[in-house]
């Protein structure tokens, strides 16, 4: 068995590659912290590694060994360390902070407080505090329900509704005619060589000639 901090500040020496991989700077714990899961290295070049705990072979001289590098990453998920994390027990008394970890390969024996150490068997639930149980007495919780969240109700699109659409012909105002428009009862509606204006335009639409005054009007 070893602490924690036994780990924390040794080299990690890789057989395989004959070489330091690092500086043991931190050791991460699954969520119900019942056993270790990466290692953190920093590295010569002030960069973060990650090794799965499992890996280690040898811990008890001056480097942490392991056979060779190939689960050396650069991120891992997870990661949580309950070091410095305030202890409770099942009524609420503050035992104390968590000061270290006693483990067993990866497996989490005993936590560490500032006068007293507890069995991992004593733990009741982790989050960002630990719960334990010291009354000898079995404590059951039930976990929380996550209440599915019910979805949105789809919204209708809603499109608008199609009118007929009127085009401006604002933009003849001012060209000249290049041909004179008559209306279907031969009545003249703009003359050749006049430049268009507002009447002209709303003569040619009431008598249906707004494509053709368009057409011959520059």
């Amino acid at each position: 068995m070893y602490k924690v901090s036994d780990l924390l500040g040794k080299p990690l020496l890789s057989l395989s590659e004959a070489q330091l991989l690092g500086t043991i700077g931190n050791i991460y714990f699954d969520d119900k912290m019942t056993k270790g899961t990466f290692i953190m290295l920093y590295t010569d070049e002030e960069e973060l590694r990650f090794l799965p705990l499992n890996k280690l072979i040898n811990i008890e001289n001056d480097a942490a060994v392991v056979k060779n590098c190939e689960d050396l990453s650069e991120h891992a998920e997870g990661l949580k360390n309950p070091i410095n994390s305030h202890a409770f027990n099942q009524d609420g008394k503050a035992l104390g902070t968590i000061k270290d970890i006693v483990m067993d390969g990866t497996k989490v024996v005993s936590f560490t407080l500032e006068n007293s150490s507890i069995s991992s068997g004593n733990l009741v639930s982790a989050g960002k505090l630990l719960i334990f149980n010291d009354s000898g007495k079995p404590v059951k919780l039930k976990p929380t329900q996550k209440k599915e969240k019910p979805l949105p109700a789809k919204k209708e699109v809603e499109f608008p509704v199609k009118t007929a659409f009127a085009p401006s012909y604002d933009f003849l105002l001012g060209k000249k005619l290049q041909r004179t428009i008559l209306s279907v009862d031969g009545k003249i509606i703009a003359r050749e060589g006049e430049n268009v204006t507002g009447d002209i335009i709303e003569d040619a639409k009431r008598e249906g000639k707004l494509v053709i005054l368009a057409l011959n009007s520059l």
